[in-house]
């Protein structure tokens, strides 16, 4: 027999798609199997029977766990050696004969009535009624297949929604979360008695200043003026009526204390007035002799600027930027030099550089003037002025680590210069047109990273000067 005395409980909840303990068939037939049917190394039903040469069936499971990975193998039955190549195959024949046996349900104890062949048992047990199953919320009771919906129903671990908010929670933990959590919950105010207000909504019911409970206690509307009375909002209106006298009372006393304050407060006010009213005047006159004193510093300004940014020696030392002038294609760019002095008293002097000053066909030259401009001492001078200045235009190239001295020198003979009125008169510049190329002065030895230097040396001699 094939484990023909295995009672049904203890097969509770398995099927023959489990992972089997034994190579064969784990089921009961009816009538019993012939012993012929039955494994000898496992003693159930054979399943994918093997025969041998020696006439022995096995399962096919069992043979492998024999066998292993040996090309040979003894036969467990008569020990006799065989080629696990050629001396073993499929017994088809005995397969379909054992799938044809009738067998039982294995849950045959548990009510099942299914019989039928073994090639159905499977799909069978996959829907039997009478399988026990294990709840999967985890609440560890085992039930039958067929009361799975009545199980699940009642399951206290089941995962449902809480049919006031929405909220996921579990079936034993539904009523203590409606009766302390749910905010949805419909709810009884206490104080009123009246029903069906939801949890979250019952702080605004019961609010003093907004609710409308009629049992909540709130403040006669006379507190700030000093009514202290707690009512319910419900007995409010009577409570204004009867008391009519007494607000009125306090009204009146209120009134006349806010009449004195005001009074005070207006006097107080006044007084403030007058002295800021001073206070204005008092920062006007200061603002007055703020801004003279402002203006003196700034006439001083001017003058300590002017007297440190001026020479009076005849003699300019001049550093040209180039980078902080932008040229155009259609003007030249004219960069004039700080004013100095022949001397002090003397006439005031300054220079012009224009790039681009003097264009010759393709060729563009740079031209350099020396101005008259109105002078300090201009009354003590005699005009018209005549000298001569000496230019010098510094190299700035190096080699083997010191400076060249190839430096350009030039002459700009200033004479008959008139003297200068306010504005800008081209009569009082004196100068070359042709100073040098402007790609020579820009782009060669005299320009180091943009900067020229330049040397203005005025001939002092009095002769030239009258």
């Amino acid at each position: 027999m094939a484990h023909n005395s295995r009672s049904s409980n203890d097969r509770a909840g398995k099927s023959t798609k489990d992972t089997p303990t034994t190579g064969g068939y784990d089921a009961e037939f009816h009538p019993p199997l012939d012993t012929k049917y039955i494994c000898p190394v496992c003693l159930a039903a054979l399943r994918g029977p093997l025969q041998t040469k020696c006439g022995h069936r096995f399962c096919k499971m069992c043979m492998q766990r024999i066998i292993g990975n040996r090309p040979h193998a003894k036969c467990p039955v008569d020990k006799s050696w065989l080629d696990v190549k050629k001396d073993i195959f499929e017994d088809v024949a005995v397969e379909r004969e054992i799938l044809s046996m009738t067998v039982v349900c294995s849950n045959a104890g548990s009510g099942c009535e299914w019989r039928g062949d073994l090639r159905h048992l499977q799909t069978h047990c996959n829907t039997c009624p009478c399988t026990k199953l294990v709840c999967p919320n985890g609440c560890e009771e085992q039930y039958l297949r067929g009361k799975s919906e009545e199980h699940l129903r009642d399951c206290p671990l089941q995962v449902l929604d809480c049919s006031h908010c929405g909220e996921t929670i579990i079936r034993k933990d539904a009523s203590r979360h409606q009766l302390l959590a749910c905010p949805k919950y419909p709810i009884q105010c206490e104080e009123c008695g009246q029903e069906g207000i939801v949890r979250e909504e019952m702080s605004k019911h019961t609010d003093v200043n907004d609710g409308d409970c009629p049992s909540t206690l709130v403040q006669c509307d006379y507190r700030e003026l000093g009514c202290q009375c707690q009512v319910k909002r419900s007995e409010l209106s009577s409570h204004y009526q009867e008391a009519t006298n007494d607000h009125m009372q306090i009204l009146l006393t209120n009134v006349i204390t806010q009449k004195a304050l005001l009074q005070t407060q207006s006097a107080s006010l006044e007084e403030r007035n007058q002295n800021c009213s001073q206070l204005i005047s008092a920062m006007e006159e200061m603002k007055k002799c703020l801004k003279e004193k402002d203006e003196l510093v700034n006439q001083q300004v001017e003058r300590i600027s002017h007297l440190e940014n001026t020479n009076y020696n005849g003699c300019l030392h001049w550093k040209i930027d180039l980078n902080s002038y932008a040229r155009s294609n259609n003007t030249s760019t004219r960069i004039l030099s700080p004013a100095f002095y022949t001397s002090r008293p003397g006439y005031k002097l300054s220079a012009c550089l224009e790039l681009d000053g003097h264009v010759t066909g393709n060729t563009s030259y740079t031209s350099l003037f020396i101005v008259l401009q109105q002078g300090d001492f201009d009354d003590r001078l005699p005009f018209p002025f005549s000298t001569k200045c000496n230019v010098t235009l510094f190299d700035q190239s190096e080699r083997n680590g010191r400076r060249n001295s190839s430096d350009f020198a030039t002459t700009i003979t200033c004479g008959n210069m008139s003297r200068a009125r306010s504005g800008e008169v081209r009569d009082q510049f004196r100068g070359r047109l042709k100073l040098m190329q402007t790609d020579a002065l820009s782009q060669g030895r005299f320009c180091k990273d943009g900067v020229l230097f330049m040397r203005i040396d005025v001939d002092l001699s009095p002769t030239l000067h009258y």
